[in-house]
């Protein structure tokens, strides 16, 4: 069951152009077709893909009668299969070739038909590459298909292992190959009532962790859940990893999405992302976690971490000079979304000073130098984004530095089925550049809201509209004050 010719890599091929099989029992030369007697070199063939070479000359070279090679190809196996024959290793890749993603059965009464050779070569070679990483490749190779067999069609029927090995159940099978794959096969073999202790089964699964059963195959199908494998009653059949489940387990215990967590700490919910990539904080990136509960998934203990950080580098509150509480000081920026995660790392890292008297941004103060170099950053010239399409009006107020209770000045996009609205980010950036609150005008001036508004319009810069004031204008007039 040679393929192909390791020199010149072309498949070797025993049907001349006209259709012959050449048996050369009548032909004149052995250089000629039995039947047409048109020179067999002139057959068109073609050859071995060159991302298969490589283990397919490994393969081969293992029974090739040139001493070279086959103590190069030797060279490159495993310590548990170094003392075997080379022929026996090339049987044990024919048997575990069902188990690639080429996915070729091989027949010990015939040879691979032309129209088949691509298959069964692709097939070889992944076969050998399964051999190159035993005893591990086998069970990493039966996962693999028993993950393609159970995505197939739904509610596919578990097969046994004949299904998976060629040959494995035929009696004339190599005793010491059959005692490698059973040894092998024993290390994910149970009992009638359990599985391996690093396995799981799903029903164990839904209810460590509180997820469908259902939900929790789908994933697996999906690739969001590593796929183990049992060995039981002659049948193969997925299971789940338990390290990988019961770390799941822990984080669904302890997760806290970005609207929670951000809401914690007193900053908008768009301020996660910012934490995130300034690595403040790690957010999950279990794919199970992301397909289910979207990104910026985060557990307790980062919280806990952020908060003992702050709390650390925090100096004595008499060593800052005129201090002012940092979520009134935010107030006073505005034209765009405000860069959260970089404020946040200049406190940490010392770069701006601060005393911390509690565990929100509302219980943190700065002094009046850094307040009014935070709120004479330009932030409408600033590329900081929120990450997405829309925002909440959450988010949106806290923008726009205007209060809750206002919000229904905003255009709402209500979601699908009710429940919170969201804004437009393209509108809410637009607004933000434009337009100026009266909070933001209040925060800068250090004026009371009603007196300032009085003191706008009498020096003829009256309000715009219920959003409030031209931005541009409304701070010039402001900077007399």
């Amino acid at each position: 069951m040679i393929p192909c010719c390791t020199e010149t890599w072309e498949y070797l091929v025993d049907t001349c152009a006209c259709g012959a099989v050449q048996r050369w029992q009548a032909a004149d030369r052995l250089d000629r077709c039995d039947l047409c007697n048109a020179a067999l070199a002139d057959t068109p063939t073609t050859t071995v893909e060159a991302e298969q070479r490589d283990d397919i000359s490994f393969i081969i070279g293992l029974i090739d009668p040139d001493e070279c090679r086959r103590a190069a190809a030797r060279s490159k196996l495993p310590s548990t299969l170094a003392t075997w024959d080379g022929g026996m290793v090339f049987n044990l890749a024919l048997i575990v070739m069902p188990l690639t993603a080429a996915g070729f059965i091989p027949s010990r009464r015939a040879e691979p038909a032309i129209a088949d050779l691509r298959q069964y070569t692709a097939s070889l070679a992944q076969a050998a590459n399964i051999v190159r990483r035993w005893p591990e490749g086998l069970i990493d190779a039966l996962a693999d298909a028993v993950q393609r067999r159970s995505i197939s069609k739904n509610n596919v029927r578990h097969k046994g292992a004949g299904h998976y090995l060629a040959g494995i159940d035929s009696e004339v099978l190599p005793p010491v190959v059959r005692s490698a794959i059973t040894d092998v096969m024993a290390s994910i073999t149970s009992t009638a009532d359990g599985v391996p202790s690093d396995q799981i089964d799903m029903r164990q699964a839904a209810t460590l962790t509180g997820q469908h059963e259902n939900k929790l195959a789908q994933a697996r199908r999906s690739g969001h859940l590593i796929t183990r494998i049992c060995f039981r009653a002659n049948r193969v059949f997925p299971t789940l990893d338990r390290a990988e489940i019961e770390t799941l387990d822990d984080f669904l215990a302890n997760r806290l999405g970005p609207e929670r967590f951000t809401h914690l700490l007193g900053l908008p919910q768009y301020a996660m992302a910012q934490l995130v990539d300034e690595n403040l904080v790690v957010s999950c990136t279990h794919p199970y976690i992301l397909a289910h509960y979207g990104p910026l998934q985060a557990h307790n203990a980062e919280l806990l971490l952020f908060r003992r950080a702050l709390m650390h580098a925090a100096s004595p509150t008499a060593s800052i000079a005129d201090p002012r509480p940092l979520h009134r000081v935010a107030r006073g920026m505005g034209g765009g979304a405000k860069p959260w995660g970089e404020i946040m790392r200049d406190l940490l890292s010392g770069k701006i000073l601060y005393s911390c008297e509690g565990e929100t941004i509302g219980q943190i103060f700065i002094s009046s130098d850094d307040a009014a170099r935070l709120q004479t950053r330009n932030l409408a010239a600033m590329s900081t984004g929120v990450g997405s399409w829309f925002v909440s009006q959450r988010d949106a107020a806290e923008i726009l530095n205007l209060r809750l209770k206002h919000a229904h000045v905003l255009p709402s996009i209500a979601k699908r089925g009710g429940g919170a609205h969201r804004i437009s980010w393209s509108w809410l950036r637009r607004m933000a550049r434009d337009r100026i609150t009266l909070g933001e005008l209040s925060a800068r001036s250090g004026i009371h809201g009603t007196r300032l508004e009085w003191m706008l319009e009498r020096d003829g810069c009256p309000r715009h509209d219920t959003l409030g004031w031209i931005r541009r204008k409304a701070l010039a007039t402001i900077a007399k004050y």
